[in-house]
């Protein structure tokens, strides 16, 4: 079976005519073919070329060129562009066969997605029913635009997968350069980052603090969860998403990002240490519960994690992150507890099949403080 981009031959046929009905006259044959000429130069020198359509471009001024230079009739001018014209519109648009997928296309093939979201169907997720807050709407619009940004890895495996013909139209570039970059090792994904830090010993008796400016301010710990949550929905590890059936390349939830674990006091007299980060599940489980692990949370691996109920602190504040915040902070002289949204955008949405912003799960954090020379550790 052929390949027939129908849309493409309409195209080509279009604009073949309008450069052809000129060559009836003398003086519209020159212009045909110099604007010809032009055009399709220029397409063959741009970043991102279309090969069958500079090529048809040159054919035409070829032959309206060597329709004026032979002396021919108006009438034999225009037949032999056209024959030129749809010679190069039967090439390119109808005597294609799509080449087989290549070994890449077999490395990361076509799956679906839903057998893994299963437990979604079965669980009762929590629709928001209220008007989301304003800074939760601003945070919502700003993550979509972070998971909907062009990245390489996504496009190659679509490419990949598109057929051989596709790749090259499609790639930026010029000539054999144009495939160049397309290699295997864009397709690794970054190595899961180092271990956050370990929590200062229970025996450390802390100094009192000076007041309220030792402790992080608000946009410091919005912060700090966006990165966290930025290394945890990474748009590279997506993969090539058709549809939710059809997959390729996609890498479970993992952090893929190296975190700044430190945080600071808005006048930099005390540092506060992030040295926990559970995974708060909200649809796995009859209730909610919490992944305990002291390694950064992976998808992959968390069938064989304990989980625990929500502390006080999480329980209260979970129903603040539906509609109303995106974190919500408990600080404490020693330790700060925050609890972070994990929303669903658009970007999501391909696959998890819940309304625009529900809320799918949630980080717990843990930030202590960095021991000084005000500190001393009781025996």
């Amino acid at each position: 079976m052929f390949d027939v981009d129908r849309a493409a031959v309409l195209n080509l046929v279009a604009i073949a005519v309008v450069l052809l009905i000129p060559c009836f006259w003398r003086t519209g044959a020159r212009c045909s073919a110099a604007v010809a000429a032009i055009a399709g130069i220029w397409l063959l020198v741009q970043p991102v070329g279309r090969g069958p359509l500079a090529f048809l471009l040159l054919a035409l001024a070829a032959m309206i060129g060597l329709g004026l230079r032979s002396e021919l009739a108006a009438s034999r001018r225009v037949l032999a562009g056209a024959v030129a014209a749809f010679l190069v519109i039967g090439l390119t648009g109808f005597s294609r066969r799509p080449p087989p997928p290549g070994p890449m296309a077999d490395k990361f093939p076509l799956l679906s997605l839903a057998p893994r979201l299963d437990y979604e169907t079965r669980a009762q997720v929590t629709h928001p029913k209220e008007p989301f807050a304003s800074e939760v709407a601003a945070g919502m619009t700003e993550q979509d635009q972070r998971l909907d940004s062009w990245n390489e890895r996504t496009t190659i495996l679509r490419l990949f997968h598109a057929g051989a013909h596709r790749r090259f139209d499609e790639t930026e570039g010029f000539g054999e350069t144009r495939m160049g970059d397309l290699t295997p090792d864009k397709l690794v994904l970054p190595a899961e980052p180092d271990p956050l830090p370990t929590e200062p010993p229970d025996t450390l008796r802390y100094g009192p603090l000076a007041g309220p400016a030792d402790l992080p301010d608000a946009k410091r710990m919005q912060g700090a969860h966006i990165e966290a949550r930025d290394s945890f929905l990474l748009p590279t590890a997506f993969g090539y998403v058709k549809d939710r059936e059809h997959v390729a390349g996609f890498a479970s939830h993992a952090f893929r990002r190296p975190l700044e674990p430190r945080v600071e006091s808005p006048r930099g007299a005390v540092a506060w240490n992030l040295t926990r980060l559970q995974l708060v599940s909200l649809l796995k489980h009859e209730t909610p519960r919490v992944y305990e692990s002291r390694e950064l949370p992976n998808m992959e691996k968390l069938a064989a994690v304990p989980t625990r109920v929500l502390t006080d602190f999480e329980q209260a504040a979970l129903p603040q992150l539906v509609t109303e915040r995106d974190v919500v902070v408990e600080d404490g002289p020693h330790r700060i507890h925050m609890l972070g949204s994990l929303r669903a955008s658009k970007a999501c949405q391909q696959c998890h099949e819940v309304p625009m912003g529900t809320l799918l799960g949630a980080f717990s954090y843990v930030f202590s403080r960095v021991p000084d020379e005000r500190d001393a550790t009781v025996p």
